[in-house]
């Protein structure tokens, strides 16, 4: 059995935006698929606290190998967990990271030329919605990034947490070390992001979708940015 937590960074305050996330681990939960794990402040905070200021004690706390970290309220199961989630660190001993992927590039564009010379799909940028991680080399990164010597705070605040993933992306592929990867395929998570039905996903008859372009049916569905559109198909809205 693979030693996994399943983490949520948002505070159980808000219940009502949580809703459909909890619904849907219900709905596709099974014997491979941990609890929610769901923590952070009393009071709604911004991605680079919840994600990175609060994720690091918390990191701490656990002794998983694993964390698989989801994001909260734009986020849904597609189907059951399976120990294929973390078929990449199998195949690549190296792997420390395996992030989200999507068809917008940010909030770095001067690194678009490095991002599309490695794309394979055209999700080929990164998305920080879903993360799967080695938990020890995320408390490593983490330390680094949230060092205010090292790393700017403020730019983390003002552009979000997806800063940190982008420059490990970028580092990464820069140095050819293997350790950060997206799921281009989209067979973890599509973010729906620019996405049309009928033009880049279909949905069978129970609800669960089928990203076109690869023919994969992910894990997870992340309604990022105008993707919020694309919850009525699914029959649900946003917050309930």
């Amino acid at each position: 059995m693979i030693d996994y937590t399943l983490l949520v960074p948002a505070s159980p305050k808000f219940g009502p935006l949580l809703d459909n996330l909890v619904k849907s681990h219900e709905k596709h939960r099974n014997s491979f698929t941990n609890e929610l794990v769901i923590f952070g402040a009393p009071s709604r905070s911004s991605c680079y606290h919840s994600k990175m200021v609060s994720m690091l004690p918390k990191l701490r706390e656990l002794d998983t190998e694993y964390v698989v970290v989801i994001d909260a309220f734009d986020l849904i199961f597609n189907k059951p967990l399976d120990a294929s989630l973390f078929q990449d660190f199998e195949e690549i001993p190296d792997l420390e990271f395996k992030f989200g992927a999507e068809v917008n590039c940010f909030p770095y564009l001067q690194y678009k030329d490095l991002f599309d010379r490695n794309g394979r799909t055209s999700m080929k940028y990164l998305n920080g919605g879903v993360i799967i991680a080695k938990r020890d080399a995320y408390i490593s990164r983490l330390e680094s990034f949230l060092d205010g010597s090292k790393y700017d705070q403020g730019e983390f605040l003002r552009s979000s947490d997806q800063v940190m993933y982008t420059l490990m992306y970028k580092d990464s592929l820069e140095m050819g070390d293997k350790k950060v990867s997206i799921d281009q395929e989209a067979r973890i998570s599509l973010q729906m992001f620019r996405m049309e039905k009928d033009n880049h996903y279909v949905l069978d008859e129970k609800g669960q979708l089928r990203f076109l372009e690869t023919d994969n049916i992910p894990f997870f569905v992340h309604f990022n940015g105008d993707g919020k559109n694309q919850m009525h198909h699914f029959g649900i809205e946003y917050g309930n």
